[in-house]
């Protein structure tokens, strides 16, 4: 008994260890044993019925079974039955056993105890739960597959090795005009029957190699009759014993890419020497294949700098020939000159590493437009080529791989998210991974909107989800729209996105494929602005080719940066080294007025106030200042920068000519951190075409200066001086006025080049050419070097020779008199001049010169100092300046007397004053006519002595008069120009009356109406003064000044005098005496007293009267007196003379 209890304990225990829950029933049903797991099970289900103990009868239990699993209960019953009588060999039973913690299912197996009658039943019941939920795991996975592979934004198809296709995705069979079921086991032949020979001889080369062939570019037609160009992968898939069994195809339709990179040819031509930081090789070719340029790009892909690259042979650097001889077709494209092509093929970098590019070529061509080489950008698409070999590799997976979904999702270089009806993330691959920020683990779960949209949108895309759900109707599914998405650091970034609703789910799903677009953003915002600037690069090389003048180049600069470059301000300044300050010279913009009021704001001295603003540095330093956010920038040049207009950023360019500034070219741009790196290397290259235009434009000027200009002195040369004396010479035309011309030579001038070195005699040259540029009055034009110590004056205005020779006497002898001070020494120097006089002399300027030399020869021959080409006029200036020597020692010796002459009341006959009248007293030709030494007074100055000398002597005289008790009157003197010009007048007018109380009374000044009409505003002031003290004030010859009556109003004047002029012409005409009548009406309106001069018939004195004349001068009354015949004949006699 011993030996049985043990084998009971054994086999007891054996069954405890068991999994499944097992009970022994004998013939009748009733449970005998059971094992631990049995128990376990009824404890956790709360089953502690006899039914589930041992001895209790589990079909009764099974039978009386009630609610949701009777039915199943009493199948189990039957089953058993039929086991126990023999019916059955065994049975089995799946079922549900789901509680509130959990979901299970079971299998129930009834075995037979004993060979034939059964003694009894083995009743187990085993947990199925994990496999089922495996089986049902698999069978979403297998349905998300599918949908995956139909929502591909490929086309995706399976074909066995004798060209059937097996399986093809929507997107492939829709691009075939036919629906998945009519292709799917069907011969490619058929579908594709135009192009099956084609394609599936790419097949067999694929199944023969056993590997993949990739690119292959194949043009399809389409239902619609439309060629589609596709771009195939082919990769094979094998079985357990790698034997191939089929091809997995990728392919593109890349007709629109085509179409777009046909388009964009003329860009990719124009920028593509532009593209030096963008993640694509540039490089450009002559037309023997020579490489011209490479960009960063390429040369870091490669490992070559540029200095080893240029000049070097294309196709042999980087694709010799083991690569495939492409020269020659290189040679036949540029005969043929397509404007654009477009290749695949592989190259070699510097460490013989194969990589793969897209090549997008176009000509460039000559202005001409003659084909002159080639600019190519190209795409390295290696890892994009693996990247599409793992997907294909992935796409045969999935037939044979469970895993493949996941391989494909993480594979796709586009994020892949997929969400539930409630908005939750169902999936999400590597690479949203990788532009999210978030792990996979965890974005599951999470609310997508909350996640990956922004704020602004997440309403919107709440209520298109509700709608969806609610109406079926999904605007955006199935298109590409282009949204702002959202990283886990709250950044966001441009993106496309693709949505589709996942089929054969019991509720809603959807996938979104999204692409992160910020590259293909920047790289479209990077084209728009090197297209601005290449315009203004254009405009601006156009307009120094056009421009030869600087104002015009800087002015069209400035104009086409603003409107082309779109910079909000643009201006240019120019460096004046005298002042040490940067001076505007053109601008153009919104804002530009804010120079005009800074035009001094810009200077180069350190010390000076502003030295350190951004102009100053890029001058100084000779280098490009930038700043791209002015309001924090402390080299703001001014307080009145344009940030009205917008402006936050800001460059100058220094302008470099032979390496130095030669000014600034200053742009303003609206936005914050405008100039990058790109647009720094194009401006600065803007900034070099102007400063050779400049240095172009300096080269011509001073070439021109050259032809018309004495270098050593700055002086016109002779060609220069002919042209200006022509010029002169036409302005006078018919004129009296005449123009002497004067040729200088500097005597012995050899001897001091030749003691002293002819740095000396330059310097002396260069002394003298600075004085006649500080001639009071000249114009340095005027003077010319027409050869080595001779040159050439022309002086217009002259009246008569007779100021031709002061002329020769006061200018000249200020430029030659002084002595020069060169090198410690102190050296004089004598001429010798020649003068000619037009038109006297000669008709045109290079016959006037002609003489002038002429008569220079003769000076030097005959060792007068100066001739001038006719001899009569030698004389006449010399007896000329024999006349102002003269009266120079007149005014010393008191040669000079005053005549007086009477005026008279016209009514009473009364004296009412007199006019002091200069006379000169010669002691070796008696008393000199007023006629002939007036004029020579006022050409020399000395009127200005002349006339002070009258003043104070007028005032002598009116006081002995008066304390000689004779009769007082005023006594009138004639002001010349040169005195009421003087600033002192009026102070010499003060000192004159200072001499006595009673002089302001007898003093009356006689100014002409033309000399007060040079400066009215002036003369008035002057004249108040003088009025101020007494002094009353006539105004001479009225009615040849043409005054107006508006400032005849405002004279301080007591006095008119009416000109003889018009005292003669009024009893000769009518109008003469209506003329006269007007000035009488007139001044007496103002409340001026009138007085007529030169009066010389009865008939003028009685029409005068008639017309109401005051007084009245002239040789009716008396002549002009010597003082002291006056005051005997008029102060000492009764009224009414």
């Amino acid at each position: 008994m011993r030996p049985l209890r043990h084998a009971e304990i054994g086999s007891q225990a054996i069954l405890d260890a068991l999994t499944a829950h097992i009970a022994l029933l004998d013939a009748e049903g009733v449970i005998t044993s059971v094992n631990q797991a049995w128990r376990d099970f009824g404890d956790a289900n709360r089953r502690h019925s006899p039914g589930h103990e041992v001895g209790t009868n589990y079909l009764d239990i099974c039978d009386e079974a009630e609610g949701d699993d009777a039915l199943l209960a009493r199948h189990a019953a039957a089953g058993i039955r039929a086991v126990l009588s023999g019916e059955a060999p065994h049975y089995s039973l799946e079922y549900p056993c789901h509680s509130p913690a959990m979901q299970r299912w079971f299998v129930l197996t009834v075995t037979p105890i004993g060979p034939e009658q059964p003694a009894g039943v083995v009743v187990m019941h085993v947990d199925i739960s994990e496999r089922m939920r495996i089986a049902e795991v698999l069978s979403r996975q297998q349905t998300e597959l599918r949908v995956l592979f139909d929502l591909m934004p490929a086309m995706v198809w399976f074909k066995d090795t004798q060209n059937t296709i097996l399986r093809i995705n929507q997107f492939a069979a829709a691009a075939a005009g036919r629906a998945v079921c009519e292709i799917e086991g069907r011969s490619a032949a058929e579908i594709y029957p135009n192009e099956s020979d084609a394609f599936y001889a790419d097949d067999l080369e694929v199944i023969a190699s056993g590997r993949p062939k990739l690119g292959i570019v194949q043009t399809l037609t389409g239902e619609d009759g439309r060629e589609h160009v596709l771009q195939l992968d082919k990769v094979p898939y094998f079985d357990d014993q790698r034997q191939v069994i089929g091809i997995a195809v990728l392919a593109r339709d890349i007709t629109e890419q085509r179409r777009a990179m046909q388009l964009l040819r003329e860009s990719e031509r124009r920028f593509s020497d532009m593209l030096g930081n963008m993640h694509l090789a540039s490089v450009t070719l002559d037309r023997e294949a020579r490489i011209t340029y490479c960009n960063p790009y390429l040369l870091r892909l490669t490992g070559w700098t540029l200095a080893e690259v240029l000049g070097r042979d294309w196709f042999e650097t980087f694709m010799p020939a083991e690569l495939g001889d492409r020269k020659p077709t290189f040679a036949a494209l540029l005969e043929n000159a397509p404007e654009a092509w477009h290749v695949e093929n592989e190259m070699y970098t510097r460490t013989r590493e194969r990589r793969l590019l897209r090549w997008n070529n176009c000509v460039l061509r000559s202005e001409t437009g003659e084909v002159v080489g080639v600019s190519s950008i190209g795409e390295d698409i290696t890892e994009q080529r693996q990247a599409e070999a793992a997907v294909a590799q992935a796409a045969e997976r999935l037939r044979q791989s469970e895993g493949l979904k996941a391989a494909i999702l993480q594979s796709s270089l586009d994020c892949i998210i997929a969400i539930d009806h409630e908005g939750h993330i169902v999936e999400f691959n590597s690479a949203a991974e990788t532009t999210f920020g978030y792990t996979r683990a965890q974005a599951l779960g999470q609310p997508m909107d909350e996640l990956i949209v922004p704020l602004r949108f997440r309403d919107a895309h709440r209520r298109g989800m509700a709608h969806y759900l609610a109406t079926g109707e999904g605007p955006v599914l199935g298109k590409r729209i282009e949204l702002d998405a959202m990283r886990a650091d709250g950044s966001e970034f441009p993106m496309e996105l693709t949505i589709a609703p996942i089929g054969e789910t019991a509720t809603p799903m959807f996938t979104g494929f999204i692409r992160d677009i910020t590259q293909r953003r920047e790289a479209e915002r990077r084209l728009q602005r090197l297209n601005r600037v290449y315009a203004v690069l254009s405009g601006i090389n156009a307009l120094t080719v056009r421009v030869h003048e600087r104002s015009e180049l800087f002015r069209d600069a400035c104009r086409i940066a603003v409107e082309l470059g779109q910079y909000s301000v643009a201006w240019i300044g120019l460096v004046d080294g005298r002042q040490r300050q940067v001076i505007p010279a053109a601008s153009a913009g919104t804002s530009a007025s804010f120079l005009a009021d800074n035009y001094d704001s810009f200077p180069l001295r350190e010390d000076a106030t502003g030295a350190n603003t951004a102009v100053a540095q890029a001058v100084r330093q000779r280098r490009t200042i930038v700043s791209n956010e002015l309001r924090n920038d402390s080299r703001v040049m001014l307080a009145h920068e344009p940030f009205a207009a917008g402006a936050h950023s800001r460059i100058v360019l220094p302008l470099l000519v032979n390496g130095e500034a030669v000014g600034v070219l200053v742009l303003y741009a609206a936005g914050a951190g405008f100039f990058d790196s790109e647009e720094l290397a194009l401006l600065t290259g803007l900034a070099d075409d102007i400063a050779f235009a400049i240095g172009h434009i300096e080269r011509g000027e001073r070439l021109a200066y050259l032809a018309r200009y004495d270098e050593l002195t700055g002086l016109g040369n002779q060609a220069s001086f002919l042209e200006r004396l022509q010029q002169k010479i036409h302005a006078t035309g018919d004129s009296e006025v005449k123009t002497a011309v004067f040729v200088v030579d500097i005597e012995r001038f050899k001897e001091i080049n030749d003691a002293l070195g002819r740095k000396t005699g330059d310097e002396v040259l260069r002394q003298l050419a600075a004085r006649f540029g500080r001639l009071d009055g000249e114009g340095i034009h005027r003077f010319a070097r027409i050869s080595g110590d001779r040159f050439a004056i022309y002086a217009p205005g002259m009246g008569n020779v007779e100021q031709v020779g002061r002329y020769v006497e006061e200018r000249m002898a200020k430029v030659f008199s002084p002595s020069f001070h060169v090198g410690g020494n102190e050296l004089h120097v004598s001429i010798k001049l020649g003068i000619a006089i037009y038109p006297d002399d000669g008709s045109d300027a290079d016959e006037v010169l002609r003489h002038a030399e002429a008569a220079l020869k003769k000076a030097k021959a005959t060792g007068n100092r100066y001739l001038f080409f006719a001899h009569k006029m030698t004389e006449r200036v010399a007896e000329r300046l024999s006349l102002e020597g003269r009266l120079r020692q007149a005014l010393e010796r008191n040669e000079f007397v005053l005549y007086y002459q009477p005026k008279i009341n016209l009514v009473n006959g009364a004296l009412t004053g007199g006019e002091a009248l200069i006379r000169w007293n010669d002691p070796q030709t008696g008393l000199v006519p007023p006629g002939l030494f007036i004029p020579v007074l006022e050409e020399t100055g000395l009127i200005f002595d002349v006339g002070r000398w009258a003043m104070h002597k007028a005032i002598e005289d009116y006081l002995r008069w008066l304390n000689a008790g004779l009769a007082s009157v005023r006594i009138a003197v004639n002001v010349s120009p040169l005195q009421l010009r003087s600033r002192s007048f009026v102070e010499e007018v003060r000192q004159a009356l200072s001499v006595d109380p009673r002089a302001a009374a007898g003093l009356e000044l006689e100014i002409t109406e033309s000399l007060v009409m040079e400066d009215v505003a002036h003369n008035i002031a002057i004249l108040q003064a003088v009025r101020d003290m007494g002094v009353t004030i006539a105004v001479d010859d009225f009615g040849t000044g043409f005054s107006s009556l508006s400032y005849l109003s405002k004279l301080p004047m007591d006095t008119l005098k009416i000109d003889r002029m018009f005292v003669n012409d009024m009893t000769a005409t009518p109008q003469g005496e209506a003329l006269v009548s007007t000035i009488v009406n007139m001044a007496h309106s103002f409340q001026h007293k009138v007085v007529a001069e030169g009066v010389e018939t009865e008939a003028q004195r009685q029409i005068l009267r008639r017309l109401g004349c005051d007084e009245m001068q002239g040789f009716l009354v008396s002549r002009p007196l010597p003082g002291d015949t006056f005051a005997s004949s008029f102060l000492l006699a009764p009224s009414g003379h």
